[in-house]
């Protein structure tokens, strides 16, 4: 079983667990509140990223208590209306974000509170709609309206002195400082006219260090595409019209070749990432409730997916919240072993858990290892005698 950290429009932070299916208040929304855009954790620490630009950051408790106790805030620099937080990580000493406006801030985490805070700034392209960090944390990818899918190095972009202010015009192929890798262009359409980019999101195609130069986006135009930074700058892999509302949001699966589509509405399936073939799509399921042990019905998704999280354990859960206001735990079962064989078991939606506050972003966050309750020694159904057995009794005094 696997537990979920939810973050809401009010500044507020919950725990979802996949064995009750409750959630756990473990942050309470302030007195002004600010809704919550960037989400992550690492160990013990929980960052967060709100509306008006400042960054907080709690301790997590090992124990089940139902709260979080603050290691240090900052406000990098004042958020315009237009602004907000694209992607955020933290490790056991700092904390990287990014914003729409190409703001990168690294802030090193503090032990007091109220402990000033100098974080590094360094800057990237605007008008970006996604950002990740890779797990060694040296590398980062982004993309946005009309920024092509790039790879840039942390330590680089914190080195430099921002965008180049010499006067000298650049080649469009020419990269940026820290910038490492940048995709090319798909061609023109049948028309000869140019496209336009649109990445909605992006993601890597595996966690692991080794495989971090594969790369996979989502566009608005409801294409998904495959990256690989070695080979070249064209895609691998181009699937178009994937969704027909535009791709919103893709996330790699724990499973090999697995990958998660939400689109503008209310649509979420998994796709085969060897074929760009939809396997299977979420719409709701019937499954034995644990409390009342009966048969309940699950209906689909009434409203656009906000955020998805993939979990570690051997089921291997999809958690995803919506601006229904619901909480979604789904089952996610991996691609065929061959890509020519037929889907063998489908996804469908366990249980759905009403948030009251619309969710922001969800994070995975740690297995729930459940024991089995041993049985009583001194039962009070033993200690109590069959009715058979007293009337033997009576019969053999008469």
């Amino acid at each position: 079983m696997a537990a979920f950290l939810i973050s809401d429009e009010l500044g507020g932070i919950k725990r979802l667990s996949s064995t009750n299916y409750s959630l756990q208040t473990l942050l309470q929304a302030p007195v002004n509140p600010y809704p919550v855009q960037a989400l992550a954790l690492n160990g013990a620490h929980v960052a967060t990223g709100s509306a008006n630009g400042s960054l907080s950051v709690y301790n997590l408790p090992d124990n089940d208590e139902l709260i979080v106790s603050p290691v240090c805030g900052l406000t990098p620099r004042p958020f315009k209306s237009t602004h907000r937080f694209v992607g955020m990580a933290v490790t056991e000493s700092s904390v990287l974000s990014c914003s729409n406006a190409g703001v990168l801030s690294h802030s090193n985490i503090d032990s007091s509170p109220d402990a000033p805070i100098q974080p590094n700034i360094g800057h990237v392209p605007i008008r970006l709609t996604d950002w990740k960090l890779s797990t060694d944390g040296q590398f980062f990818i982004c993309g946005g309206d009309e920024v092509s899918p790039s790879v840039w190095s942390v330590e680089d972009v914190l080195a430099s002195q921002g965008p180049s202010t010499t006067g000298k015009r650049k080649r469009k192929d020419d990269l940026e400082a820290g910038e490492v890798w940048r995709a090319k262009n798909v061609p023109n359409d049948s028309l000869g006219l140019r496209q336009p980019i649109r990445i909605n999101s992006l993601d890597f195609v595996s966690p692991s260090v080794s495989n971090r130069h594969n790369i996979v986006v989502g566009t608005q135009l409801g294409d998904v595409r495959r990256y690989d930074t070695r080979t070249s700058k064209k895609e691998v892999s181009r699937w178009q019209n994937v969704c027909a509302n535009g791709v919103k949001l893709v996330k790699t699966g724990v499973a090999e070749n697995q990958l998660f589509v939400a689109d503008a509405t209310n649509g979420l399936s998994s796709i085969d990432m060897r074929t760009g073939r939809v396997m299977y799509t979420y719409r709701g399921g019937q499954h034995v409730h644990p409390w009342v042990s009966r048969l309940i019905r699950c209906p689909g998704i009434a409203g656009a997916v906000t955020s998805m999280a993939t979990s570690s354990d051997p089921n291997s859960s999809l958690a995803t919240t919506c601006l229904d206001r619901y909480a979604r735990i789904h089952s996610a079962p991996p691609p065929p072993e061959r890509a020519s064989d037929q889907q063998p078991a489908r996804g469908d939606t366990k249980e759905k858990v009403y948030t009251k506050a619309l969710p922001t972003c969800i994070i995975f966050e740690r297995i729930i290892h459940t024991e089995p309750q041993a049985e009583a020694e001194n039962d009070i159904w033993d200690e109590l005698q069959a009715v058979e057995d007293n009337n033997k009794q009576r019969s053999q005094k008469k």
